[in-house]
């Protein structure tokens, strides 16, 4: 009777989804982002490219992103994705998502047992993405991407297949010499999914969100604000905040200010660790009906760094740039190695050894 009660939470409408076909596709995934009021929007690595599929091309290594979220009465949703840099201004991403709702009994008019029925969603995306105005290491950029996804629903006896557009852009500037970012995007949109002759459109998504990073006691701190909304449902705002030790430890948490029936609103919170360049995630999420839903995310970024094209000029601002933006976000030992760099081209430049002698001092502490 649970897994029945569950059953029509997730696919008789209920109010917690609209009565839209896909409605897993509106489910938030990435530990991350969900422990920042589904902030990905405005993220910077691959696990983002759920949220917007304009961050794609600020990828400056292959990124992989693994996340299994788990309900309650086996219900699951699993979430894979796959970003390379073709060059410093494009890239290409795949993502796979898989959300099965677990099985019931199925009986006849006469009450007697049949058979078990089972609900099990995917949907695989290909996307690209470049920038429009400058590029993945410069701090004033504009990126833009699309995408096509591909989506299979199983419903009892029953199943449909759809495709779906995905778009969305970021932009990055500095304020204060701090990046900030602004981000909009729109997923599934076009096509429809057939259940048992009746069609229902794709719950088409409009995200917007805005972060800005800055520091607090020495180590840096991302903060997020953004806006859901989703398919035939009331829109809803979320705030994050990310707190980094040492680049290893993170400490995340946000509320989202929603419709107590959608089952968004309330607060988030999660912890990231990075190890040996692999970042373990978790979030906590409670839901009303389905009570706490656990997040695990595993995220990694390999192979060799993206140069920067043979055509932009290496000049000691470019550097300087490029130098600038890995002290905000953190990265202090690679800021040194490139303030050292300006400071050989342009022995003068004053700002980039004070920047050299506060990152020198944040390793310290």
């Amino acid at each position: 009777m649970k897994k029945i009660i569950v059953w029509l939470v997730l696919i008789g409408g209920g109010g917690l989804w609209a009565s839209s076909g896909g409605n897993f596709l509106t489910f938030p995934t990435g530990a991350r982002s969900l422990s920042l009021a589904e902030g990905g929007i405005i993220s910077s690595d691959v696990e983002g490219l759920y949220y917007n599929c304009g961050v794609l091309a600020s990828l400056t290594q292959m990124g992989f992103s693994f996340s299994h979220e788990s309900h309650f009465l086996d219900i699951t949703n699993d979430y894979f994705a796959f970003g390379a840099p073709i060059d410093d201004r494009r890239a290409l991403g795949v993502n796979l998502g898989i959300f099965r709702a677990g099985s019931v009994s199925g009986y006849d008019s006469s009450g007697n047992p049949t058979k078990d029925y089972e609900e099990k969603d995917l949907a695989f995306g290909l996307y690209y993405s470049q920038y429009l105005l400058g590029g993945s290491q410069q701090p004033l950029r504009l990126s833009a991407g699309v995408g096509i996804k591909i989506i299979n629903s199983v419903l009892g006896e029953d199943s449909a297949s759809s495709f779906g557009i995905d778009g969305g852009f970021l932009y990055s500037f500095l304020v204060a010499d701090r990046p900030l970012s602004l981000g909009l995007s729109v997923s599934n949109a076009g096509g429809s999914l057939s259940y048992y002759q009746e069609a229902a459109a794709l719950p088409m998504t409009i995200r917007a969100g805005v972060g800005y990073n800055f520091d607090l006691l020495g180590n840096p701190v991302n903060a997020s604000l953004s806006y859901n909304l989703p398919g035939g449902l009331s829109g809803y705002p979320g705030v994050g905040l990310e707190y980094i030790l040492k680049e290893i430890l993170s400490i995340r948490l946000g509320y989202v200010v929603g419709d107590e029936k959608v089952g968004v609103s309330g607060i988030k919170f999660g912890l990231g660790i990075k190890i040996l360049g692999i970042n373990f995630d978790y979030a906590n999420s409670p839901h009303p009906v389905l009570g706490d839903n656990h997040l695990f995310s595993m995220g990694i970024n390999f192979g060799p760094q993206m140069a920067i094209s043979a055509q932009a000029p290496v000049s000691a601002e470019t550097i300087f740039n490029r130098a600038l933006k890995l002290y905000n976000d953190g990265r202090y030992a690679e800021s040194i190695i490139e303030f050292n760099k300006v400071l050989e081209l342009d022995p003068t430049n004053n700002q980039a050894l004070d920047y050299m002698k506060k990152a020198s001092e944040k390793i310290k502490k």
